[in-house]
């Protein structure tokens, strides 16, 4: 995993910042270019052994590039490059396949969770590099995000979960054993900074298996998952009621 410290220019004391981490184990090597403008912090997504969700990670893999955000304080966030952010500027009209607990107007869409099972909006597949943006307002839901290789049975399903509890992200496999779903697995997983408006403004990008997410400018949470161009996607709520605002897709 990609750490970093920082240090004034007049000054030899490095510092650890309360998160040091930009990103997930999934964006390997990072290593830092100028352009005149900005800076940018660059690495590679692994492949996987024999391009399979359930087998290790292989060496090497696709080039995956952030904006780095230097703050007044020193610390350091990412953001989608604006390059990449200007390349997905078509919007698509979203319809839902199939709504449990959730309602929508326009592109406001409400989730809420019943106790017994998750709220859920299914969209088509995005077989297509695409670009996903939304503001995410979490009212009394503490785990919500979205699903990604979510087949219209949803038995097997690469969640990226919002979890404001253990103030982390992660990316979680779960199958569907007859009306319940069970997670087998934690993936992989990073810190969640979660401001007191739990508010996030979120841009998914994705291009083949390689999948990026920008939270508020300051985290890039990449992963490759293999099924998520071959089936339906989704936004879900766990527990309680969460608005994602805005909910576009761009090719």
């Amino acid at each position: 995993m990609v750490h970093y410290k920082y240090r004034s220019l007049s000054s030899n004391l490095w510092i650890n910042p309360n998160n040091s981490k930009l990103d997930g184990v999934a964006f390997y090597a990072g290593r830092t270019v100028f352009d005149g403008v900005n800076r940018y912090i660059m690495g590679w997504c692994p492949t996987k052994n024999n391009s399979s969700d359930a087998n290790n990670y292989d060496w090497a893999g696709s080039l995956v590039t952030h904006r780095l955000i230097q703050n007044t304080d020193g610390t350091f966030g990412v953001a989608i490059a604006d390059g990449v952010d200007k390349k997905f500027a078509t919007a698509k009209v979203l319809t839902p396949l199939k709504s449990i607990g959730s309602s929508n107007s326009n592109a406001n869409y409400t989730l809420k969770a019943n106790g017994i099972e998750k709220a859920y909006s299914l969209f088509d597949r995005e077989t297509k590099p695409f670009k996903i943006k939304t503001q995410i307002i979490a009212g009394s839901s503490t785990q919500f995000g979205f699903g990604f290789g979510a087949c219209g049975t949803q038995n097997e399903v690469y969640s990226i979960v919002f979890d404001l509890e253990k103030k982390q992200i992660r990316l979680e496999k779960s199958i569907k054993n007859g009306s319940s779903s069970a997670v087998i697995s934690t993936l992989t997983q990073l810190p969640l900074a979660v401001p007191t408006s739990k508010q996030f403004d979120v841009t998914v990008v994705s291009e083949n298996s390689v999948c990026v997410v920008y939270i508020n400018d300051e985290i890039a949470f990449t992963n490759r998952i293999y099924k998520m161009s071959q089936n339906p996607w989704t936004i879900f709520a766990n527990n309680g009621e969460v608005t994602l605002s805005d909910l576009k897709v761009f090719n």
